[in-house]
């Protein structure tokens, strides 16, 4: 069974009296431990598709798909409560532009800290939680190739170079365990250096943690040398 499978998806908006059909019959699935890419060019519709996965488009849009499941589960049929659910422990999302999810008033180290789950914390006492807590940070940061943690946790996002700040948002994504992570465009406008480094870790991940990827992308090069299959948005 595929863990994402999605079959004629299409998307209307009601817009002052008109209904517009903005994506037509999109069909993919994604299955355990492969690389997914999602190609087409800017206003192909991918991010619509990504929106329309995670739950995130606004009440103008209606959906309509023969299936949209996760798991088996109709995503489309679940209460607000089930989709948030799995969208904080299942599924996780890094978008093409990481500062503006950050939160610029608020230290790295806290924000990375307050993404993980609560039932991941085992120890008793407060300062014992709080401690583990950060442990847990420390960790993941030194999973997607930070080492040098104390000296990022305790920056602004403003004072970050972009690859630090993308590398973040994927610990940060990484914090729930998911068994899909969704990078939308999300080396979109990087030097190379620091585009190969991003794939280098979604390819590490993908290997080492059987972690499913949807990559979100109009970028071929990034895509031939990271994707196994490929679904083409006209």
């Amino acid at each position: 069974m595929a863990l994402l499978d999605i079959k004629n998806l299409t998307l209307y908006l009601d817009a002052g009296g008109e209904t517009i059909k903005a994506l037509e019959k999109v069909s993919f699935s994604l299955h355990e431990g492969e690389i997914k890419a999602l190609v087409g060019e800017s206003g192909s519709g991918k991010t619509l598709v990504v929106k329309a996965i995670i739950g995130a488009l606004p009440d103008y849009w209606r959906i309509r798909a023969d299936r949209l499941t996760y798991k088996g589960q109709d995503l489309l049929n679940m209460t607000y409560e089930q989709r948030r659910q799995i969208m904080r422990r299942e599924i996780a999302v890094v978008f093409q532009e990481p500062t503006s999810s950050l939160d610029p008033s608020i230290k790295l180290g806290e924000q990375i800290e307050e993404s993980i789950p609560p039932e991941f914390i085992k120890k008793r006492w407060f300062w014992e939680r709080n401690k583990h807590r950060k442990e847990i940070a420390i960790g993941l940061l030194h999973k997607v190739g930070i080492k040098d943690h104390g000296r990022w946790m305790a920056c602004y996002p403003y004072q970050i170079p972009s690859d630090v700040s993308q590398k973040i948002m994927i610990a940060m994504a990484l914090a729930s365990e998911p068994s899909i992570l969704i990078a939308d465009d999300s080396t979109r406008g990087m030097e190379s250096t620091t585009k190969t480094q991003v794939l280098r870790l979604l390819l590490k991940l993908n290997k080492t943690k059987n972690l499913s990827i949807l990559f979100v992308s109009h970028d071929l090069l990034a895509i031939t040398s990271i994707a196994d299959t490929m679904t083409v948005l006209y």
